[in-house]
């Protein structure tokens, strides 16, 4: 992506859902049309629903291999429209080890705080710069190239997202009926790694046909054309 991907990952202790704005980020991701919610009704559109590895620097100090490491989060909503990636600390914290946790506003020199493994090393850290509690994300070449901040200079925040938990359940349901029914599989195993390895995955094939994830009709036809390629070598 030329632009480089939204940079901003917030951490958030009021919010009951981890959501992303830029669909480049996701490593794995189920289209999926919901909503977010608000005290007055529905919120922004909700896109899709998927993992994304985060690869974050683990302390200021690191150095080495042990400079970097990953954040699986999972369960991301896609919100295109929110002013930045939102970490829900209670998501975050419920899918890891025992003994992980987090720390706000103290820590290192140079941080607002950080992330703590289950043996209370720091695998991640809050930027001491940044305006909200933003986690510092690996550089190129370890992580990808980020873009431009949404955040505005003259405007103050107060991010948040909540997902409904009747559009949750919905999605629940969603999957589980995939699982149970294998025409509604559209690859096997085998083909999934397929793409992932000759593309990095069924969104950037698409788009190289000009086909979309959104429709259904697309990902059928780029369905059929793996299967064609994937039979002729």
């Amino acid at each position: 992506m030329a632009s480089g991907l939204s940079p901003d990952w917030v951490w958030s202790n009021t919010s009951n859902a981890t959501a992303c704005n830029d669909r480049e980020w996701f490593d794995e991701y189920e289209p999926f049309e919901s909503h977010t919610g608000t005290h007055f009704g529905p919120g922004p559109r909700v896109l899709g629903v998927g993992t994304v590895n985060l690869p974050v620097i683990t302390s200021p100090d690191a150095t080495g291999p042990k400079r970097h490491g990953i954040l699986k989060l999972t369960n991301v909503i896609h919100v295109p429209d929110a002013v930045c990636n939102i970490i829900s600390s209670h998501d975050f914290i419920e899918s890891m080890p025992d003994g992980c946790g987090f720390t706000l506003g103290m820590g290192a020199p140079g941080t607002q705080g950080s992330v703590l493994g289950p043996d209370g090393e720091s695998i991640a850290y809050f930027k001491g710069d940044h305006r909200l509690f933003a986690l510092a994300l690996s550089e190129p070449p370890v992580g990808p190239v980020t873009g431009p901040s949404r955040f505005r200079d003259d405007t103050h925040y107060a991010v948040n997202v909540e997902w409904p938990d009747s559009e949750f359940a919905r999605f629940q349901a969603h999957m589980a009926q995939r699982r149970q029914d294998p025409t509604k599989q559209r690859y096997s195993a085998e083909e999934k790694q397929w793409l992932k390895t000759h593309f990095g995955g069924e969104y950037h094939f698409l788009r190289v046909y000009g086909l979309s994830i959104y429709k259904e009709e697309d990902r059928d036809e780029g369905a059929a054309i793996v299967r064609g390629m994937m039979a002729n070598e």
